[in-house]
């Protein structure tokens, strides 16, 4: 009989939990979801109430759908929330971008000088000239306009 009573009360809190999450919801399928789920626990808090209120046990279906529990999603944390207790790992660097720009240019070169022509060859030389671009555009991004 406690079981009975523990399991209709847990019935019922769910109901109402899917019934508030429906409420709050703020799209439209999330509130017709949490309204169903809401409707199936009333519908499975009746039936498992329906012995006590003096039906007769041959009449009863089996609860085919008592041991089933509907996770309520929890609003995820925000990924800012996560990261406050994190250290921030800090790289100082001793060398300018521009230099490592060109530093990583000329090694992309020498490893494409050791290949063949070929598919691998031209990406290296492409990474290459990026490098090149880029440490041309810190120059450019540094200068002021007038």
């Amino acid at each position: 009989m406690r079981d009975k009573q523990a399991h209709l009360e847990e019935l019922s809190v769910e109901a109402e939990e899917c019934e508030l999450v429906g409420k709050l919801a703020t799209e439209k399928d999330n509130k017709a979801l949490f309204a169903k789920l809401a409707s199936r626990h009333w519908t499975l808090a009746d039936e498992v109430e329906r012995p006590r209120k003096g039906s007769q046990p041959n009449d009863l279906e089996p609860l085919a759908y008592t041991e089933l529990t509907f996770p309520i999603p929890r609003a995820e944390p925000s990924r800012k929330k996560e990261c406050m207790g994190q250290i921030r790992r800090r790289v100082i660097q001793t060398n300018s971008l521009k230099t490592r720009l060109i530093e990583r240019a000329r090694e992309l070169r020498d490893q494409a000088a050791t290949l063949t022509p070929g598919i691998e060859k031209e990406a290296l030389l492409k990474l290459a000239r990026q490098s090149e671009a880029g440490a041309s555009m810190t120059e450019w991004l540094r200068s002021e306009s007038t």
